[in-house]
């Protein structure tokens, strides 16, 4: 609706001020009442889009081949962020065929994982700690004249 053939109504809201006033109010309420509107939709939008993203990666994380395997969660977190539109079900789908499962036994680190190889590997690397790469004595003198004649015999003197 324009006041003028032709031309377009000018207002903030859209509500032009001959609707504004055939309803009984004023263009400044008009456009509160629309700004008000505008906010609650957006706000409403925002919650619904929140809710549906979380319900979504809930669902993906929560899939049967995808929770606890850290491989297939990494996938499926990078698919679903650069692909929004994909729905959660296809996620899932493509992860689980085209991502390998984490093998079931991790390889130990370095040993069999019992006490005495752990003890060893903390021996060995207690020596590369160590001055020399010697393991530091346990029963070492701190008067003075050992520890010239250390730095003597170390010196050549």
């Amino acid at each position: 609706m324009s006041e003028i053939p032709g031309k377009p109504a000018a207002t903030v809201s859209g509500i032009t001020q001959a609707a504004a006033s055939a309803l009984g109010i004023t263009q400044a309420d008009a456009d509160a009442v629309v700004a008000s509107a505008l906010s609650s939709a957006r706000n409403e939008g925002h919650a619904a889009g929140v809710k549906e993203a979380s319900a979504r990666f809930s669902s993906i994380f929560g899939a049967t081949g995808i929770a606890g395997d850290g491989k297939r969660m990494a996938a499926a977190m990078s698919l679903a962020e650069k692909s929004p539109a994909m729905s959660a079900d296809d996620v899932v789908a493509f992860v689980t065929s085209n991502v390998p499962a984490a093998s079931a036994e991790a390889p130990a680190p370095e040993g069999d994982g019992n006490a005495r190889s752990y003890e060893a590997n903390r021996l060995s690397a207690a020596g590369l700690a160590a001055p020399g790469g010697q393991p530091a004595k346990k029963n070492t003198s701190l008067s003075a004249s050992a520890i010239f004649a250390a730095r003597r015999q170390q010196k050549g003197n």
